[in-house]
Formats: C-alpha cells, sequence, structure tokens
C-alpha cells in the first residue's frame, strides 16, 4: 500500500518495499513524502495521512528526540555506515508501535530514506514473558509467605510435631517442643535421618513400623528411645497430602505422659 511519492532507486524500489515491513521517505525538512507499508503486514494498518506531515509527529517524545539526534549524526558523518534505530510511533493518541529503521540519505534528492522492520511481534513476545516473570514472582513469593506462616504455626504450636518425607526417612520440618523431646534443636535436626534420633532403630525397619501405623485404621503408636537423652518417647505417625505429595507428619509424646502405650517393636 503506497501513499505520496518514494525516491526512484530503480528495480531495487520494489524489492525494498516487499522485503520490509515498511518504508518513508522524508523531504529535507522531516516531512513524509512517500510511504509504503507491505500489504502482508496487516497490524500497521493504513498510514497514507502519514504524507505531508511532520515525521516527528508520529513519534513519542523520546522518539523524537532519539530521531533529531540520529539526524544530527547523519549530518556530521562523512560516508560513515549509519546504525539502525529503533522507534516508537505513536498514532490516533493511543496506538504505538515500535519499528526498527536502517536509515539511507538520498543525495539527490537531499532526502532519507527509512526502511523498517515491525518489531510489534517481538514486542509482544517480550511482553508475554515479562508478564510471566512477574506472574512467577507473584506465585514465589505467596509461596514464601505461605511458608512463613506454616513455619509460624508449626513453631507455635505446643504439640511436638515433627514432618518426614516418608521416602527419603529425613525431617523436613519440626518445631522447637519435639525437638526439646529429643534433646537437640529444631535447626540441628532438620534434614537429619529420622531414625538416627533413636537408639537401635536400622532406618528400613524403623520407617516401614511408622508407615503400617499411620496406615492403621486405629490411632497406633511406636516407642523408641531418644539416642541424646535417653528419654522413652511416643511416635504416633499420620499421613497428609499437601500439593500432591505424600508426607508423613508424627506427634511425639514422653512415653511416661500416656496411660496407653504401642508396643515397641524389635
Amino acid at each position: 500500500m503506497r501513499a505520496g511519492g518514494l525516491p526512484d532507486i530503480g528495480v531495487l524500489s520494489d524489492v525494498l518495499e516487499q522485503s520490509s515491513d515498511i518504508s518513508i521517505y522524508l523531504g529535507p525538512d522531516g516531512t513524509v513524502q512517500g510511504i509504503s507499508v507491505n500489504p502482508e503486514n496487516a497490524s500497521l494498518g493504513c498510514l497514507d495521512h502519514w504524507v505531508g506531515r511532520a515525521f516527528k509527529d508520529f513519534l513519542t517524545s523520546e522518539s523524537a528526540a532519539k530521531f533529531a539526534q540520529r539526524m544530527t549524526d547523519i549530518s556530521n558523518s562523512v560516508g560513515g555506515v549509519v546504525r539502525a534505530i529503533e522507534l516508537n510511533h505513536m498514532d490516533n493518541a493511543t496506538w504505538e508501535f515500535p519499528v526498527r529503521y536502517t536509515m539511507h540519505p538520498i543525495a539527490d534528492a537531499g532526502g532519507l530514506l527509512l526502511i523498517g522492520r515491525d518489531m510489534q511481534p517481538l514486542a509482544e513476545v517480550q511482553q508475554r514473558l515479562v508478564q510471566e516473570q512477574l506472574a512467577r514472582e507473584r506465585d514465589q513469593q505467596l509461596l514464601r509467605s505461605e511458608k512463613t506462616l506454616f513455619r509460624v504455626v508449626l513453631e507455635e504450636s505446643e504439640t511436638p510435631l515433627i514432618i518426614v518425607d516418608p521416602e527419603k526417612a529425613r525431617i523436613r520440618e519440626i518445631n522447637s517442643a519435639a525437638a526439646a523431646l529429643l534433646g537437640s534443636k529444631p535447626d540441628t535436626l532438620e534434614g537429619n535421618l529420622l531414625p538416627q534420633n533413636f537408639e537401635g532403630r536400622r532406618r528400613g525397619e524403623f520407617m516401614d513400623a511408622l508407615q503400617a501405623a499411620a496406615n492403621s485404621e486405629s490411632a497406633r503408636m511406636i516407642e523408641a528411645v531418644s539416642r541424646r537423652n535417653g528419654r522413652v518417647l511416643n511416635l504416633r505417625p499420620k499421613y497428609f497430602r499437601a500439593a500432591g505429595e505424600l508426607i508423613l507428619l508424627c506427634v511425639i509424646e514422653p512415653a511416661d505422659d500416656n496411660e496407653l502405650t504401642g508396643p515397641e517393636f524389635a
């Protein structure tokens, strides 16, 4: 789609117009003398009304300043290569679109030929990436907030609680009440293998007993002796799911505080 007149550069005129998204010819005074928009690029629409108007009228204020500086650079250069420039156009008050131009002075006519590539598809991809990144950051912030809340609630609970990874047998979370019964502190115990905190308990056998008790219809407890302080403790395990992951929650109690205790397994 053409409007106005483009400089006559022979057979290359059609080639340039077809290979670019937009071609603009500016007169010496910076007015648009001619414009051609590739018909296959419908996103730019009809820009015939640019002809006869100052090119800077269709640039954002930031891009207008950038373009003016580049024009000064062109005037001061002697046969040097002029770098491409990306400009943000503004049309109909609210419509903005970025175009990357190469700039070619037309010596005989004293004008300037701008050959542009529409950057809207790239800008849209970048915008989607930014939105996705912001969404991930919001999700991570929400996750951190929920984890902080969970840790506060766990720590403030008077019930001694241990959260265990049933596959790895490692302590994922433990509150101070539970750590005190084991003769240690939460920071020391988190990440440790749970069976190592008890006397004479082999990992596989101990975890099998906990998982069997957790799967039992009746509330079963496992008796074990803390390795650090020798206290006899009862562990009451229960399964729950968090985000689809199976977790083992153990409530621990001193055995002498309970009238009924589960049998200690060998």
